[in-house]
């Protein structure tokens, strides 16, 4: 819609480019992989993609955006990593059913990480993998969308992350 000329700006993640795009971030939250408690990888010190591979992880289907975004992320690494792939509800259930059973293993942003899984699972950093779901607000650089909203872009900029997350607990997963 944006390029099309339908809408002067656009939220997305991850951020728009182009010739014609100007971007700017407004929050990069890192991936992490997410452990349901007593799985072994959380008797490693580190965690790395190679260990992944002999695990099935849980994903929503390649249609979400989240889940297509990691898939390009582990692409341009050359990893090919196994995904159950369900839909939103499925995965809900599965969450809320496997906590603290060894089994679950998948990827989260840390601040989703808070409102989804919670208790009962661990979010933990995959040292070859310093990915961060980055969120932006995009525009046509031939508009003067810059200019007129300047301080609707300041006030995103500034307090997008609270705006974005003021109903969750965020809560220290690590």
């Amino acid at each position: 819609m944006l390029l099309n000329g339908d809408v002067d700006f656009a939220i997305t993640f991850p951020p728009l480019s182009g010739a014609d795009i100007e971007s700017r971030i407004l929050i990069q939250d890192p991936i992490y992989l997410v452990i349901a408690g007593g799985h072994p990888l959380l008797r490693q010190a580190t965690i790395y993609l190679r260990d992944l591979e002999q695990y099935e992880l849980i994903s929503l289907t390649a249609d979400n955006p989240f889940a297509s975004y990691c898939d390009e992320l582990l692409s341009k690494k050359n990893v090919a990593l196994s995904f159950r792939r369900v839909g939103y509800s499925k995965l809900m259930a599965i969450i809320d059913r496997e906590r603290n059973q060894g089994k679950l293993l998948g990827l989260s942003s840390r601040k989703q990480f808070a409102s989804w899984f919670g208790a009962g699972y661990r979010c933990l950093r995959i040292e070859d993998f310093n990915e961060s779901l980055m969120t932006a607000v995009s525009w046509r650089k031939e508009s003067s969308f810059a200019y007129e909203y300047k301080g609707l872009i300041k006030e995103l900029e500034e307090d997008y992350d609270r705006i974005y997350y003021r109903n969750y607990s965020i809560m220290d997963p690590e």
